[in-house]
Order: structure tokens, then C-alpha cells, then sequence
């Protein structure tokens, strides 16, 4: 259980699953400025995807991303911030570690979480021709 800081989920995807989906919840105690989401490439780059404001409901997303890339700030409680991204259209170079920062009045440390993906999803349907 998190009493107070930042948590961001991880997720199993496939290619042509449709949208997938991550979260960063942050619970705190004081007040907080921004909240960030990165993408850590397999080069050890990052790059922010989007920012969400406190004094905002939309977050601002990456102009780079913008077309594959939709997300939300919910504020459920006046401690509790949770900004939920939906990816479309992955590719493979979507694989790997995401982060998320808080702008707060107190001391949080980045939080990270990992987007693997699986391959192609191949339904069968009964009674199909093979």
C-alpha cells in the first residue's frame, strides 16, 4: 500500500492489441505543481511524453506522440492524483521502462514501470479454415 509518494504501473501488450494502458498515481501530503511521464529508450534516453498541471484537468501531451497518445488527470481525493495514459498503435521501439515525477513540497522519488510487449495477438475462431 502506498502511504505517500509516486507508483507507476506496468503492462503486457501485444502489437495489434489496440490500446494499452498506464497509470501514475501520486499520494501526498502537501501540495504538488506538476506531475511528468517519461519513456526510457534502449539507449538510456529519456524523453517526457507529457506534463499535467495541478491547476489543469488536461495534461499537455508531447506534440511527437500526441497522434498515438491520449491521457487524463483524475484528482479522486485532495491527496490523490492519478494520470492514466492510453497508447495506441504500439511498435516495438514502445517496449520498455516509463517513469513518472512529481513536482511536490516534499522529497519523492521517480517512480518506474515497464511496458513489455508480447508480439502479435492471433485469435482462432472456431470452425475457421486453416
Amino acid at each position: 500500500m502506498l502511504f505517500a509518494g509516486l507508483e507507476m504501473s506496468s503492462a503486457d501488450a501485444y502489437l495489434n492489441e489496440g490500446v494499452t494502458l498506464l497509470s501514475c498515481r501520486l499520494l501526498h501530503v502537501g501540495t504538488w505543481t506538476s506531475i511528468s511521464v517519461f519513456n526510457h529508450n534502449a539507449n538510456g534516453n529519456k524523453s517526457r511524453l507529457l506534463i499535467s498541471y495541478n491547476d489543469s484537468s488536461t495534461p499537455v501531451i508531447e506534440k511527437s506522440v500526441s497522434s498515438r497518445l491520449r491521457a487524463t488527470t483524475d484528482k479522486p481525493s485532495k491527496y490523490e492524483v492519478k494520470i492514466t495514459l492510453w497508447m495506441y498503435s504500439l511498435g516495438c521501439d514502445d517496449e520498455g521502462n516509463f517513469s513518472c515525477t512529481a513536482d511536490v513540497s516534499f522529497a519523492v522519488p521517480e517512480a518506474f514501470g515497464r511496458l513489455n510487449i508480447k508480439g502479435m495477438l492471433v485469435i482462432y475462431l472456431e470452425g475457421s479454415a486453416s
